[in-house]
């Protein structure tokens, strides 16, 4: 700061005398430049900060909230409903219905229990080859290809669980079991 003050100085010095320099000439000796009497500059003294006063911020106190009156609903009555007269209806001949559906071949043949023991005795109740626990249950009669069915899902058990094999479809009449397998549309199908 103190250097910046004499060099402000010092130039505010030469422009003064580039300032008086340039007059008339009347006096050869007064084109001399004379040393000009230098000014010590003390710097001012800068000012103490002082700290500004805090002021305490006091929380505002809670209002005391007052519970509003809720008006009273009163129920209006209903005015009761009366019955109109139906007047009556005379049928009317409906057209006769034919089905496109293939006749299914219903067999009055053996039941879901005795279609089961006929699964054990293909099977057994225990597979040959892992030694696993068969279980066969029972989950719909469906019709395949016009002729119908006991579905049976065949499952055994592996290890702690029961894991899922396949579908087995036994014809109603007992004269065939075959694995069955679901589509993509969820329609029970024989694996050929």
């Amino acid at each position: 700061m103190k250097n910046k003050l004499v060099f402000s100085v010092l130039i505010g010095a030469m422009a003064m005398t580039f300032i008086t320099g340039c007059g008339e000439k009347e006096d050869s000796s007064k084109n001399l430049i004379e040393p000009t009497e230098v000014v010590e500059v003390t710097p001012t003294e800068e000012a103490e900060a002082t700290p500004t006063e805090v002021q305490e911020v006091t929380p505002m106190e809670e209002a005391e909230a007052t519970p509003t009156e809720i008006p009273e609903v009163t129920l209006t009555e209903i005015p009761e409903a009366v019955p109109t007269e139906i007047s009556e209806v005379t049928p009317t001949e409906s057209p006769q219905v034919t089905s496109t559906v293939a006749p299914t071949e219903t067999v009055a043949g053996i039941t879901t229990e005795e279609a089961e023991q006929l699964l054990v005795e293909q099977y057994g109740l225990e597979d040959a080859s892992t030694g696993n626990t068969n279980s066969f249950g029972y989950e719909s009669t469906v019709t395949i290809d016009g002729v119908q069915y006991y579905n049976f899902r065949w499952s055994w058990l592996v290890d702690d669980h029961m894991s899922y094999v396949t579908n087995l479809a036994v014809a109603l009449d007992g004269s065939g079991i075959y694995e069955a397998t679901y589509d993509e549309n969820g329609n029970l199908i024989l694996v050929k």
